[in-house]
């Protein structure tokens, strides 16, 4: 199960270019990718919350590790 903890989070943001990208801490794995359209996607879906990036990102992991 992915946390705060154990996962370390990349954001970039430039006009219409984004990423949101978050990595196993330890061993710097991509757990969950996210680019330009996919980020607004996720954003209007629901799944990533702009006021707490690396929290929503960590619970999106986790439901799709479940699936």
């Amino acid at each position: 199960m992915w946390t705060r903890d154990n996962t370390s989070l990349q954001t970039w943001f430039e006009r219409d270019r984004s990423l949101v990208a978050l990595s196993d801490a330890s061993t710097g794995r991509v757990v969950l990718e996210a680019r330009d359209v996919d980020v607004h996607a996720l954003v209007e879906d629901g799944f990533l919350d702009p006021r707490d990036w690396h929290g929503s990102a960590v619970e999106y992991a986790n439901s799709l590790e479940t699936r």
